[in-house]
């Protein structure tokens, strides 16, 4: 009766071993998301960076046309010196009209070229006041960026401590040499079975009414449904649409989905012995300890009897 008690208490174990390990799996892809994101952010600012820079050299070029502005309004009152001196230097060995005529000439060469740098002056100033806007949309950008980074850090440190957490749990769970088991819960009972199959056969053995079945015990004897689980599964006769064990008590098991199907029966009512076999598995490292081969959780296999069930859990 120890022994017995012992193994349905590995059986147990081993299921919480598979959970700790796929939530394990989960967290490990959250924290590559993450590294992922971050190394996203890490370019992005790059990239900030470098209009920030672009930025700057525009704001040199104003600087810089400032400064023309300032020579063209001296050209301009050097200008009107040369007029004054001009009407003054006339005389009458000199020919007025042709000096008149080259002065204007002068005088309208100064104004096109004048004309050019307004123009000029108008494209730099629009295009300084697009990259002020551009900066201030940068800034703001850059600053939600580092929030999301620093976001994202604290993210990653506290999904790195769940990891080490189960990495401890599983580390554990290997070492007393637990295993796994579908057993779900006992009739009267809610079973939460959302994603998988609820099959219904006998809790105890028909010799031993302290001895409890395992899910491998209810396939072998062939007294069994085969229910579609849900959340909140009532684990009764009404629910599973029959009476395995008429005046004995019953449990669920919560099983993937198409691993057992519902026995087949002869004319008599009776179970009729069908052949279930057992599924190896793959022969493939999935070692707790290396984060490479944590991609994807090992699959479930099917079993048609204690030992294989447990062959196949290992």
């Amino acid at each position: 009766n120890q022994l017995k008690a012992k193994h349905y208490e590995l059986e147990k174990t081993r299921q919480q071993k598979y959970k700790l390990y796929v939530k394990n799996n989960e967290n490990l892809d959250k924290l590559a998301k993450l590294d992922k994101d971050l190394a996203t952010c890490a370019q992005d600012k790059a990239e900030l960076s470098i209009r920030a820079e672009a930025v700057s050299e525009l704001e040199e070029c104003k600087a810089s046309l400032d400064a023309l502005s300032i020579k063209m309004t001296d050209a301009q009152d050097d200008l009107e010196t040369c007029k004054v001196d001009l009407a003054a230097a006339r005389g009458d060995d000199h020919d007025d009209n042709a000096r008149i005529a080259a002065l204007e000439d002068k005088l309208s060469r100064c104004k096109s070229e004048k004309g050019d740098l307004a123009d000029e002056l108008v494209g730099i100033k629009v295009e300084l006041k697009n990259s002020k806007t551009d900066k201030l949309k940068t800034d703001a950008l850059v600053e939600e960026l580092n929030a999301k980074a620093a976001a994202s850090d604290a993210l990653a440190d506290r999904l790195r401590g769940e990891v080490d957490i189960l990495v401890e749990d599983v580390k554990a769970c290997e070492l007393d040499g637990r295993s796994f088991n579908f057993f779900c819960a006992g009739e009267g009972e809610t079973c939460e079975c959302p994603d998988g199959d609820v099959v219904f056969g006998p809790r105890y053995h028909a010799s031993d009414d302290s001895w409890e079945n395992t899910f491998a015990d209810v396939v072998a004897l062939q007294r069994f449904t085969v229910t579609p689980g849900t959340s909140d599964f009532s684990c009764d006769v009404d629910h599973t649409g029959k009476d395995v064990a008429p005046g004995a008590g019953k449990a669920c098991f919560c099983v993937p989905k198409g691993i057992v199907a519902n026995p087949v029966v002869d004319a008599k009512g009776e179970p009729t012995p069908v052949d279930m076999p057992a599924i190896e598995p793959k022969e493939e490292d999935h070692s707790l300890f290396d984060n490479s081969t944590l991609n994807s959780a090992p699959a479930m296999v099917a079993c048609d009897s204690e030992k294989s069930c447990q062959a196949a859990a290992e």
